[in-house]
């Protein structure tokens, strides 16, 4: 289970993609806990099949079931 930090992680990132920095600005922690927060998050969300997190340039998230996802955060 995601904490709450987590999950209000995962709403902005459903929103669009940020830089590591950007992300820890607007979330008020270090971008080290962004980092640990986004391996979370990606392995849960490919756990339950919703899809991954790509953060070859931002973080952003990928997933077809955009939908689901919104509905079980």
């Amino acid at each position: 289970m995601l904490t709450n930090r987590q999950i209000k992680i995962l709403q902005h990132l459903l929103i669009h993609s940020f830089y590591g920095t950007e992300l820890a600005k607007v979330m008020k922690t270090s971008r080290r806990t962004i980092i640990r927060d986004i391996s979370t998050i990606d392995d849960w969300l490919r756990e339950n099949n919703y899809g991954y997190i790509d953060s070859s340039k931002k973080y952003l998230i990928v997933t077809k079931r955009d939908k689901v996802l919104k509905i079980e955060i």
